[in-house]
Formats: structure tokens, sequence, C-alpha cells
């Protein structure tokens, strides 16, 4: 079978997405509806994989499917050629959109490896609950890869009319107040810090000041939400009861309204470029294997590695927390005629080379 195209589809989803504004609530991020026409959302559920063709288990009740390049024979044959398609043309006409309307505050955050070593972490990935999915608990990806750009969901299930959205979680100022919406104030800097190091715990009551506002990003079919990553970018999905169970709407019609189908990417400036810049800066470098290590849920430490974690990795979280409040102040985004990413690359016409970057970079 040929390959398809998406005509139409590329110029469709650039500009809904350079159309829309960033939203500061919390982190710089997007929500850019009507991504696609239609057709093509229908298409997506049509050729959606089956659980049999490689998904795993991510958290209780959510599965996932990695889209990988050279194993796209896991999806049956009628759906291979439009994923194969899909994955190596448009979908990095979408990241690469993504990228530039995100460029001004990534670039306060990242600096030329925004420009230089932009990829796909993973690959386009297939997400989809099931009907014992009970939400998932506020987290962030910083504490296990601080090198994350930004994250892209799209909902894309028109038939869903059960499945939460994302939460977004801004958090206040240390006496409870708050003067601008990101959770990135330029005050109590040693006191973020601890917040955001405290992996898991950014809830426990025992520090009555670490409180939050709360907003939902609604789960809606061709509707794009992308965060910055970052230290703070403090994210979940609400349960459905408050004892965290899932409603027993979900099983209804054999669950067909609470699939919550979502297209996920992670976009990562290279971890090896990151952690060297980052190193220079600090009395000793961060290896990014201890880094997860330390950074663990209620990691088990020896005297060395609190004093790598105090000496080194503290910093390190003071240093990113500084350049995302900048970069928090900074994102207003830039002109769509000449966008930032082209002019720091040195160019002056078009957005090819970003487009082929990533395409060329897909897993």
């Amino acid at each position: 079978m040929a390959d398809i195209t998406f005509s139409g589809e590329e110029a469709r989803s650039r500009k809904a997405i350079a159309g829309s504004p960033l939203r500061d609530f919390g982190v710089p991020h997007l929500v850019v509806d009507d991504v696609f026409s239609e057709d093509l959302v229908e298409q997506i559920n049509r050729h959606w994989p089956e659980y049999g063709e490689g998904f795993i288990r991510e958290v209780p009740g959510n599965h996932i499917l990695h889209l990988y390049r050279k194993d796209y024979d896991r999806i049956a044959a009628p759906r291979r050629s439009f994923w194969r398609s899909f994955n190596e043309t448009l979908w990095p006409e979408v990241t690469s959109s993504v990228a530039e309307a995100l460029a001004k505050p990534a670039h306060e955050v990242f600096g030329d490896l925004y420009y230089k070593h932009l990829s796909l972490d993973m690959p386009l990935t297939f997400m989809q609950a099931d009907p014992t999915y009970a939400g998932h608990v506020m987290h962030t990806h910083f504490y296990h890869c601080p090198h994350w750009a930004f994250t892209m969901l799209l909902y894309i299930d028109p038939d869903d009319t059960c499945s939460r959205g994302t939460g977004i979680h801004h958090l206040l100022r240390r006496d409870g107040t708050y003067e601008t919406e990101s959770s990135y104030g330029l005050e109590d800097s040693d006191w973020r810090a601890e917040v955001a190091m405290d992996t898991f715990h950014w809830l426990d009551p025992l520090f009555p000041d670490r409180r939050y506002r709360d907003r939902t990003v609604d789960y809606k079919a061709n509707r794009l939400f992308v965060f910055l990553d970052g230290p703070l970018a403090l994210h979940s999905v609400s349960p459905d009861n408050p004892d965290g169970s899932p409603s027993p709407e979900r099983a209804r019609d054999g669950g067909r309204h609470a699939r919550r189908r979502i297209l996920r990417s992670h976009v990562k400036v290279h971890h090896a470029p990151f952690y060297a810049k980052h190193s220079r800066l600090l009395p000793e470098p961060i290896e990014p294997e201890r880094y997860m290590r330390l950074m663990k849920p209620d990691a088990v430490l020896s005297e060395d590695d609190a004093r790598h974690r105090n000496e080194v990795l503290r910093p390190f979280f003071r240093e990113r927390l500084s350049a995302y409040g900048r970069a928090a102040q900074a994102r207003t985004a830039p002109s769509r005629k000449v966008g930032l990413w082209n002019r720091l690359r040195g160019r002056t016409e078009g957005r090819d080379e970003f487009v082929c970057q990533l395409a060329t970079r897909v897993p």
C-alpha cells in the first residue's frame, strides 16, 4: 500500500498552533483546539492499534504503545502505512510548530541547546485507558528527565464522554498568596527548590506551606495540550470519586466512552550536552543515572549521596528554577513571520530545517 499523504493538514495544524496564545497558569503552556480536520480525527481513531499490537501498562488502568520507526511491523498491516506516514511526515510538522511556539521561554531555559539538540526523547506514543483507570497522581518529569523541553498530549477520541483532562497545579507563595499566575516566582528560591526536590511529597500534609491553585485542561477530541517541562511542572489526572475509585460509567458500552485516547510525545534537548553544560557550573558533574537514583521518591542516601544532593543537585535546582522564572516572564511568543527558532539558526525563511531536524530524529 502506498504511503498516505496528509494534504492540507500540515498547514492547518501550523496555523492552529501559531494562532494559540501561550498561557502562564502554573507553567507556560498551550491549549490548541481543532488541530486536525474532522476527517483526520476519524481516520486516527479508525486506524488506532489494538491492545495486542504491543500495548503495555504504564500506570494502573492506563496503557501505552511506542511507535518506533524500526518496529512498524507490530502494527497490523491495514494500519501500518497510515501510521508510518503520520509518524514520519505529519507529526514532525506538529512538533516543530509547537517547538516554535514555545521558542521564547524555552530558549531562556535551555539557551542554544534548544535549537541545536532538540528531538523526541521517546517515539510517538499511543495512550489508552481501560474502565479501571482511576487517574494519575500529581507528578513532574523533571525528577527523572531534567533535559525534557516539553510534553505534548493530543486528546483524540470523539466518543469519549467520561474521561478527565489534565490538571495543572500552580504553587502559591509560601504565605499562601500569589502575585502572578506562574509557579516560578523569583522569591523564596531555597524554599521552591526544597519543594521541587521533595519528589512525590508535593502534597504532603506535613508541609502546610505547600499550597496550590488547580486548573484542568478538559479532555476534548482534537485538543492539543502542551506544557513546558520543568521542576514545578506539576500535573495530574484527578480520580472520578473522592475515594480514588473509577466511575462505573467507564465500563458502559464496553468502555467505549472512557478510553482516554491520547497521542503523546516528550521532546528533549539531548541529555549529553545538557548535563555537560550544567556540570560545568557545579562543583562536580551531574551523572544522569545518579541523578535519577537520588531524586527518586524516598531515596535511601549514603553520606556521600546526601552531600552530593545538597552541594550539587540543590544548586542545580536553584539555577533551573531561576531560569524557568525568567522564562515565565519572557513567555510572550515572537512573531510567526520569521520564527525565533529559525532566526537563532541564522535562517530567515521557512521552517523546513526545523521540521527536517525533528523528522530525521524520529526514534
